[in-house]
């Protein structure tokens, strides 16, 4: 009985599962046969139908084993260990196991919607039919059938099946094994046979065929004998079941890879049968007849092969000759020994090279890079290897060097007596135009009778010189091909060739910078652990490029140097250290440039386009090197100017250009290589007096002055992009040589520029007072900051300083601000802003009259605002601090609903009442940032009141909604981590545990993050809750001393019981993990506290009543107290937390009673 014998299996199982003594996985090994193929990543990963990064990950696991360094080594390995030959059959083997694959998947896409019910059948006794079954099951159901897998051992077996519901869908039905069961499906004296009308029965066997049962069901016989291939067994089933299908062209692929495949292997398992065509197979009764006519023909074939052999053999020299490269330029690259391969280039450049393009164009390829890349060896490594008749490498670098290149290529052509008369003739022309003419067209001639030619122009700087010199068309040069390299990345954009057909080479990765470091300066000698530690840290610091790398080694190898010294040399490299290394390039590798001449010397032509230029190189050599948005410059130079600059930099290809994404826009963005960014600036800073750098630097940060306010109260993520920009500039102002007074002023902009995207965008409060403190830290020793900005400064650190906690500080800044707006008569908005800061600062302190007294003034002096966008804002927000006030303050009491009348005020003056989730609205019409705070701040206080479901609906999922949509620029941060906050406790309290711990967990990173430990408490507290509820004790108790160590720094009710409420949470873990004296400890701080907190926020009555029943009472224990002690805990802890809550709320009932 024939079954799907693995073939791959088996080969790993017996012979590749251990190479040498390294054991590898199945996996590793069809990467590894892959690996010898010569196959890329990407290619990899489509063979295996796995994902580009697990073929990499595989591949990093396969070199780790090993201790190797690169994919050669891997290969290597193989050949040497003698599993060459099996690692080439396995690969073959996969190759079938792909394309058969990929024929299932073309019948499947056949059957979509198509509900075809297969049931399989198998006997018990055998395990041969029970593997041949389940590959069948998979097969059929990867071919888009709905499959049934069921065994059979007798009579019985069947009357159970027939009763069954799988049988009375099936419409086909694959029996295999013995057939004198199958009549049983059809007996006419069967009860309930539920046998369907047009079943159709497929008998795999090798026993003689059944024509019809007694019912008349006809059976199809597909005979299964040992040696017959289950591929070609599966596809004459497939042909039974779907007759009207063309199964045949389905798997036209598999057949043409399955003959091609055996042509080249006459040992693998699975090319078995091969005489059998794929369309036809073979019936038993035939086999030996088949068998004596092969046996004639072999013999024949060979008596042929005998005859005819010589003459193919001299016609293959003779068209081996005539094929073999005649010409071919003088391609030098490093010796193999310190050659770097760079197999996935190689294989782009010869897929996009081959491509075809379907048109009478010569197919022209462009190879891209900065200077030093490895663009020209790479060609050249490729080149080598190219079958063509003609290989030439042409000097693109000028127009001249072009001419003379295709003089030199006609003198190789001329190879005969006629035709060197005839070019020595065209070298005579006197008029140079059109001797150059001649030259070209004498190539273009003798080019266009060779079947095939490849030219290479090297190194084009002006494509605009040379575009002329380029074969065009076939008609005129011939079937050839052309690669052109360049640093001038604009060429992408060329009509002539199209981004499709570029090939851009980039920085080394680790592994490759490593083996190029490696074997110049150690060659075959192997790196001990710690030497290959500290050779990749020693590689970090140079840039990742084969000119740098190899110029490291050399100089290193030459000179004895230790990895350190050499950093410190190319740290203050001068002009001697530039000459010694171009003289070692020059003796290594003919090659006389270094990353520092070759980028300053485009440097140097870029400036000569434009006088504008050298503006621009500053501004992105004094920011951060990535995503440098391109409208930043435009508020720096005219954006035609910038437009022209950005071109000419990709010219050299100092920068990569972008579309980066930002709020669902896409925004043009410059990225340069920090080594590039750090020469070039060393560059300007030499070629720039101090006077033009103090010019400059001023009309930079003019001008991101003017990028900030333009989008800061429009949209957040632009000044977001700011801020690295802005840390950078005041990192690399910080190590120029220029006056003290110039830099603290310059310093006081970035700083400002810094407090304000921290505060207003990242809402990262606590950089924000970072910066703003430092300011004033400046202005102490300059006093260069006028009053009028020291006051608005001073309210903007008042507010900082609430978010953070910082109440008293708050307070006094705030305060110094409002002495100096009294000095200033157009400051009514500024004190306004004062005022509301000063509320809520009392709030903080749990002052709830001083509170509202200053958000009531604040109210009366913003109605005398004359601006009604400012006036309704400013409004807007005190009502939104009002509302929060009386939730903080009286929590759940009825108090509070004066809060959610103060909240939808807010919205109304935004026009927002609304709910945006459930109404259409335009996302192109940008709303205020302000919206998203109010409806958080509602959902809040419906927290505190129970009413949790108006406080998802109302408040936590419309601020979501807003933020999720962008409908207004703004990427709220930290109105996040509070509605993860909301959204967390209103999970606990519907009994959401896991679901509930995930969000509050959310919302701590985030607080913590941006406005410190204290304002990540409440979260604490609650996950603590959940944690207790999910048995976690050990990181519950964690959150809960996370909680008790935080600074109280703010007193206001809701704080205070949630403090408070952390003693209680640690004092019920200790309980449940037995440990009474902590446990007891935890109660008696708890009850202390609380005492404090009911007697301010309770009714006397009430608070009475607690006393009364001795609540509050200290634990009167020894020194070991009992389990009957920490119950009465439990029970007063209970009646407090009832007082607060009321017996209903579900903190009470699915909690605390529950714990007693």
């Amino acid at each position: 009985m024939a079954h799907k014998e693995n073939n791959l299996d088996s080969l790993y199982t017996e012979n590749l599962k251990i190479i040498g003594e390294t054991k590898f996985t199945r996996r590793e090994i069809d990467i590894i046969a892959c690996i010898l193929s010569g196959k890329s990543v990407k290619r990899i990963a489509y063979l295996l139908s796995i994902s580009a990064r697990t073929v990499e990950a595989h591949t990093y696991n396969i070199l780790s084993k090993l201790n190797f360094t690169s994919r050669e080594d891997i290969i290597h390995f193989i050949e040497k260990s003698g599993m060459l030959s099996l690692m080439q059959k396995y690969y073959l083997n996969l190759l079938i196991q792909q394309a058969f694959k990929s024929s299932l998947k073309q019948i499947s896409n056949q059957l979509i919607n198509k509900n075809i019910n297969c049931l399989i059948i198998y006997e018990k006794q055998s395990k041969e039919e029970l593997f041949l079954a389940k590959d069948l099951e998979i097969d059929l159901t990867q071919s888009g059938f709905k499959t049934h897998l069921e065994s059979m051992k007798d009579q019985k077996s069947i009357d159970l099946l027939l009763k069954k519901t799988a049988f009375s869908k099936t419409e086909h039905v694959i029996y295999i094994g013995n057939p004198n069961l199958i009549p049983h499906f059809s007996s006419k004296n069967k009860t309930n046979a539920s046998s369907p009308r047009n079943i159709s029965f497929c008998l795999l066997s090798n026993a003689s065929p059944i024509e019809k049962t007694e019912n008349n069901i006809k059976v199809d016989l597909i005979n299964s004998l040992e040696d017959f291939d289950y591929n070609f067994l599966f596809i004459q089933l497939l042909k039974k079941l779907l007759p009207t299908l063309k199964i045949d062209d389905s798997f036209s692929t598999f057949y043409q890879r399955y003959q091609e495949l055996t042509s080249s292997s006459n040992h693998s398992p699975l090319l078995k049968n091969i005489s059998d065509t794929p369309k036809t197979v073979q019936k038993d009764k035939n086999v030996k007849r088949d068998a004596s006519k092969f046996t004639v023909l072999k013999n024949l074939g060979i008596l042929c092969l005998c005859i005819i052999s010589p003459l193919f053999f001299i016609v293959y020299l003779f068209e081996k000759n005539d094929s073999s490269p005649s010409v071919i330029s003088d391609l030098r690259i490093p010796i193999n020994e310190v050659l770097l391969k760079r197999p996935l280039l190689i294989e782009e450049i010869d897929v996009k090279l081959k491509k075809e393009k379907g048109d009478e164009r010569v197919p022209i390829l462009g190879v891209v890079g900065i200077g030093g890349v490895g663009k020209t060896t790479l060609v050249r490594q490729f080149s080598l290897n190219y079958n063509a008749a003609i290989i030439w490498e042409i000097n693109a670098e000028t127009k001249n060097s072009v001419i003379n290149s295709f003089k030199e290529l006609g003198e190789h052509l001329a190879q005969t007596e006629e035709k060197r008369n005839e070019f020595n003739f065209i070298k005579k022309i006197e008029d140079r135009e059109e001797r150059q003419k001649q030259i070209i067209n004498f190539v273009k001639n003798l080019l266009k009778k060779n079947k095939n030619w490849l030219l290479i122009f090297d190194n084009i700087v002006i494509f605009s010189e040379i575009k002329d010199f380029l074969p065009e068309n076939k008609k005129n040069w011939g079937n050839g091909h052309v690669i052109i390299t360049t640093c001038d990345s604009n060429i992408k954009q060329s009509s002539y060739i199209g981004p499709e057909n570029i090939v851009e080479v980039g920085e080394l990765n680790k592994e490759e910078a490593l083996k190029l470091f490696t074997i110049i300066l150690y060659g075959d000698q192997k790196l001990s652990s710690e030497d290959k530690t500290k050779t990749l840290s020693f590689l970090e610091h140079l840039p990742p490029f084969p000119l740098d790398i190899s110029m490291a080694a050399y100089y290193i190898k030459n000179s004895t140097l230790r990895y350190e010294d050499y950093l410190e040399r190319i740290e203050v490299s001068g002009k001697d250290f530039e000459k010694l290394q171009e003289h070692l390039m020059i003796e290594m590798n003919n090659y006389a440039k270094t990353r520092y001449g070759i980028i300053t010397l485009a440097l140097e032509k870029v400036i000569k386009e434009n006088p504008h230029f050298k503006a621009l190189l500053f501004f992105i050599c004094l920011v951060d090197s990535q995503d440098i948005p391109k409208e930043l410059l435009e508020f720096f130079k005219d954006a035609s100017i910038v437009e022209n600059f950005i071109y000419n930099l990709r010219k050299y290809s100092l920068i990569i250009n972008e579309l980066i994404g930002i709020d669902r826009k896409k925004v043009s963005s410059l990225f340069l290589h920090r080594s590039t960014q750090k020469i070039s600036l060393s560059f300007l800073r030499d070629l720039l007096s101090t006077e033009e750098k103090q010019d400059l630097i001023r009309k930079i940060i003019s001008s991101m002055i003017l990028f900030q306010d333009f989008y800061l109260n429009k949209n957040c993520y632009y000044v977001m992009k700011l801020i690295n920009h802005l840390e950078a500039f005041e990192k690399n102002l910080k190590n120029m040589t220029l006056p003290l007074d110039f830099k603290e002023k310059r310093e006081q902009d970035l700083f400002l520029m810094l407090g304000y995207a921290y505060q207003n965008c990242s809402e990262n409060y606590l950089l924000a007072y970072e910066y703003f403190t430092k300011l004033i830290n400046i202005n102490e020793r300059s006093h260069l900051i006028s009053n009028n900005k020291m006051a608005t400064l001073f309210k903007d650190l008042g507010k900082v300083c609430v978010k953070l906690g910082n109440i008293n500080e708050s307070i006094r800044y705030c305060e110094e601000s409002l002495k100096l707006c009294k000095n200033n008569p157009d400051s009514k908005i500024l004190t306004v802003l004062n005022l509301k800061i000063l509320g809520t600062a009392y709030a903080q302190k749990n002052d709830f009259e001083r509170s509202k007294e200053f958000f009531l003034e604040a109210l009366k002096k913003a109605s005398e605002i004359t601006c009604s966008m400012t006036k309704r804002n400013i409004e807007a927000n005190i009502y939104r601090h009002l509302a929060w006030l009386y939730a903080k303050r009286y929590l759940n009491r009825v108090e509070t609903y004066e809060g959610i009348k103060y909240a939808l005020i807010a919205l109304d003056k935004f026009k927002a009442s609304h709910l945006f989730h459930k109404s259409l609205h335009h996302k192109s019409e940008k709303i205020s940032p302000e919206i998203v705070r109010i409806k958080v701040d509602l959902g809040k206080i419906y927290c505190r009141l129970g009413k949790y479901e108006d406080a998802f609906e109302k408040g936590f999922k419309e601020a979501q909604y807003i933020i999720d949509n962008s409908l207004d620029g703004c990427p709220h941060f930290l109105s996040k981590a509070y509605i993860f906050l909301g959204i967390g406790e209103m999970l606990l309290r519907n009994k959401k545990i896991k679901e509930a711990e995930v969000k509050l967990t959310e919302s701590i990173k985030t607080s913590e993050k941006l406005a410190g430990k204290f304002d990540a408490l409440q979260a604490k507290v609650f996950r603590a809750e959940a944690r207790i509820r999910l048995g976690k004790f050990k990181e519950g108790y964690e959150d809960c001393m996370s909680a008790i160590k935080t600074e109280r720094k703010i007193s206001h009710n809701y704080f205070n019981l949630m403090y408070f409420t952390s003693f209680y949470h640690a004092a019920i873990i200790k309980y449940k993990e037995n440990d009474l004296v902590i446990s007891s400890k935890h109660f008696e701080d708890f009850f202390k506290y609380m005492k404090e907190f009911c007697k301010d926020f309770l009714d006397p009555h009430e608070f009475q009543l607690l006393e009364e029943k001795k609540v509050f009472n200290k634990i009167i224990h020894g020194k070991n107290p009992n389990i009957y002690e920490i119950k009465d805990c439990l029970r007063r802890s209970a009646e407090i937390f009832i007082s607060i809550y009321g017996e209903n709320h579900s903190f009470i009932k699915d909690y605390v009673k529950k714990i007693i």
